[in-house]
């Protein structure tokens, strides 16, 4: 499960995931006294951002359910539980977060959405790629949280919600083509193209649980590689073809690096960590924990720590890993620890890097620039007094 933030009122607790760029996310609420809980909406939408009115009769969050991301509220019954079907408050605006004011008679909600787009800049080896050097592939007015360029370097594999929903779609570089890959109300994200660039991974709610599911891109029926309740995520191709390395939450709650079968089968632990990627030779997976890159055998044998940074992509050479560590730039570092640089000076320009690690062809790094766009407004609390 994601990390949680929490909103308390009295003996219960509404539970929430932090980020906002998931295509689907789903409330919980949880009686601190004997620790019952229950679900207050599907995974079917993304909900988030909830707030409990100032008697406790009601709970207010942001909903796409409706369609557009909206204000919703839920009765609550004495024991702490949803009683009914919830009823929208809003309708058309867009709301990114809601907030109650303490006397309930005001509502404070920010306006606007994130849009991410792809970018690439060139390898360059005298000195950092800067934004004069860099190149916008898409244009779209839409989120982008991942992407993966071809093994062959002539087509990008991303996530958007282009359509309105969360979805896979595929480029052709030469001419900027797009084809729809996937559709599935529930999204998908997080795509990887398997080695031989014939079929697709890619992390998935569409059956409940946040699982990885492999596709073929000449069509077909998608299948489901993992199936835990837990969430499975950021998974990579082994060189091969034959495996799949994924962080999940499964177990203990903490993230664990496993490795399943590309044909299906159980996955098995290889070490506690998150984000990892295959070396060139499928010999070893880098990862990160804790804040810091790790170097490991695929069979689970000698760790090594080597630098501070996270979600670590490999080269396609193997000779450097790329890995982030800060909102703005890419820096690589050698499998031995040494050669740490730093790859682009993205400085000056409004919004952030994406979450994700980059992707590379060895002539380019593709990565994800994010912004947010929104205002606040305050609007008044209108209360049916017969209640």
């Amino acid at each position: 499960m994601p990390l949680p933030s929490g909103t308390r009122l009295g003996p219960y607790e509404v539970l929430s995931p932090i980020g906002k760029g998931a295509t689907s996310t789903r409330l919980w609420v949880t009686r601190l006294s004997d620790e019952k809980g229950a679900s207050l909406t599907d995974v079917f939408t993304n909900d988030w951002s909830p707030t409990w009115s100032s008697d406790g009769k009601k709970l207010y969050y942001v909903s796409n359910r409706g369609g557009s991301m909206d204000l919703w509220q839920q009765s609550m019954g004495r024991d702490g539980m949803p009683e009914g079907e919830p009823q929208p408050v809003t309708s058309g605006l867009v709301i990114r977060r809601a907030e109650l004011s303490p006397d309930g008679t005001k509502l404070a909600y920010s306006k606007g959405r994130r849009i991410a787009n792809i970018w690439r800049v060139p390898l360059l080896l005298d000195r950092p790629a800067s934004w004069n050097d860099a190149e916008q592939v898409t244009f779209d007015q839409a989120l982008i949280e991942f992407v993966d360029v071809s093994p062959d370097g002539l087509c990008l594999l991303f996530d958007s919600d282009r359509s309105g929903n969360g979805d896979i779609w595929l480029m052709d570089l030469a001419d900027k083509g797009i084809v729809q890959v996937t559709r599935a109300p529930a999204g998908d994200f997080e795509p990887k193209f398997s080695p031989d660039g014939r079929s697709v991974a890619f992390a998935s709610r569409r059956t409940g649980n946040h699982d990885l599911w492999v596709k073929g891109l000449d069509g077909g029926p998608a299948r489901k590689l993992t199936q835990h309740e837990a969430r499975d995520m950021h998974h990579n191709w082994s060189p091969d073809g034959q495996n799949l390395a994924f962080t999940s939450f499964r177990g203990d709650g903490a993230t664990q690096v496993f490795v399943v079968p590309a044909d299906g089968g159980e996955p098995r632990s290889v070490t506690a960590g998150s984000w990892s990627d295959w070396s060139p030779d499928g010999r070893s997976l880098v990862f990160f924990s804790r804040r810091y890159l790790y170097i490991i055998g695929a069979d689970g044998s000698s760790r090594k720590q080597l630098i501070r940074g996270r979600t670590p992509s490999w080269s396609r050479d193997g000779e450097r890993i790329y890995f982030k560590r800060d909102r703005e730039n890419i820096w690589e570092v050698r499998p031995d620890g040494s050669g740490e640089r730093q790859v682009t000076d993205l400085a000056g320009r409004r919004g952030r890097l994406g979450y994700e690690a980059p992707s590379t062809d060895g002539q380019y790094l593709y990565f994800i620039w994010a912004e947010e766009l929104g205002d606040i407004w305050v609007m008044d609390v209108v209360t049916d007094e017969s209640e």
